[in-house]
């Protein structure tokens, strides 16, 4: 325990550049009357030598893949379109526009992005005191929570990921008995969360945004963010393989 300041954990006194400011300090701290007035610049605090909390961050980018969103139908148009609009129709996706003259089906999809969106891999490396503790998880998980250490202050960070997907399957006559059909996929995730950060030396408690990011692509192409751990996020073609096997086990033998 360090002299004059009664009662604290010494992990509450470490100095990150991270934290500063990060709730609109001036960089003198003062502590509450219920405990005496300790005025202490940032000066001093640096100078003391002390084993305290740091936070560290590790990503690891997507692996390119290649995903197959393309499938020839033994089957002429018209049988292998009243087939497909038939099992569309009963799965989970969302039909929005089916226009025979075009050849198209338009479908949507909302919710959870893990299995059909590929972000990396996110650890985070927190150290209070002598232990660190490593929080790891796929960056496109639809919700985690994890503690941030920032010196003077601690925090705990809701993260969400969500997907929006807009997808247009396509039709092409190639012969009598056969049917093309290309799946492309518009993909949008958004992370959204807060940061709950508490304030050990002022004993006060805020609730902040994160900044909201945005990725948007295309099947076969990939978005980066900015943030402290810039992401990349592409598909996994895992969406794209399950409409042409739904398309696939429905059409005409």
């Amino acid at each position: 325990m360090l002299i004059g300041i009664p009662d604290t954990n010494l992990c509450d006194l470490c100095f990150s550049c991270v934290a500063a400011h990060d709730l609109g300090g001036e960089g003198t701290l003062m502590f509450p009357m219920g405990k005496s007035i300790y005025s202490l610049t940032l000066s001093i605090l640096l100078s003391i030598n002390i084993s305290g909390c740091s936070t560290s961050r590790n990503y690891t980018p997507p692996l390119d893949i290649r995903e197959s969103a393309t499938v020839i139908l033994r089957d002429p148009f018209e049988a292998a379109w009243t087939q497909s609009v038939r099992a569309i129709g009963e799965s989970f996706f969302v039909m929005n526009n089916v226009i025979k003259d075009s050849k198209v089906i338009n479908l949507s999809y909302s919710g959870d992005p893990e299995k059909y969106v590929n972000c990396g891999h996110l650890a985070i490396d927190v150290k209070e005191g002598i232990g660190t503790t490593t929080y790891q998880f796929p960056a496109a998980r639809k919700s985690v929570q994890f503690p941030l250490a920032r010196g003077f202050r601690t925090s705990v960070v809701d993260r969400q990921m969500y997907l929006e997907a807009r997808i247009n399957i396509l039709f092409e006559e190639l012969g009598k008995n056969e049917t093309g059909v290309k799946v492309v996929v518009q993909y949008m995730v958004t992370r959204t969360g807060t940061e709950t950060v508490t304030d050990h030396i002022n004993n006060r408690t805020l609730a902040l945004p994160l900044p909201p990011l945005t990725f948007s692509f295309n099947t076969g192409g990939t978005d980066s963010g900015t943030s402290k751990t810039n992401l990349t996020c592409r598909a996994t073609g895992e969406m794209e393989k399950a409409l042409i096997d739904l398309l696939v086990s429905s059409y005409t033998q």
